[in-house]
């Protein structure tokens, strides 16, 4: 899961973190370097998204053998853990597009 997370936020790093940072006050030319991604964003998001679905696939898989009593109880804040993260990393992913569509009518 936390790989599907990093690799969502590499994902929209070439749109959303130049922007984040012109809000925080930083700015500066080698915020040009920032956009070296932009080429692999689609790969990244498709991977990002394929570690998300392999997380649910596990997760769900030892709920049910927790289920059964073939394995170890799973924890509490795992699935609300996962949850967190599979939101956070939709919403990088939408970022850049919602971005776009929003400052340049």
């Amino acid at each position: 899961m936390l790989l599907a997370v990093v690799l969502g936020f590499l994902a929209s790093a070439c749109c959303v973190l130049p922007l984040l940072l012109i809000v925080a006050g930083i700015g500066g030319a080698w915020m040009a370097n920032l956009r070296i991604l932009g080429p692999y964003a689609p790969y990244l998001d498709i991977l990002a998204l394929a570690f998300l679905v392999y997380a649910h696939m596990q997760n769900h898989r030892e709920s049910k053998g927790a289920d059964c009593g073939t394995c170890a109880p799973v924890a509490r804040w795992k699935t609300p853990l996962l949850w967190a993260g599979t939101i956070l990393v939709l919403i990088a992913l939408a970022l850049p597009h919602v971005l776009a569509r929003l400052l340049m009518p």
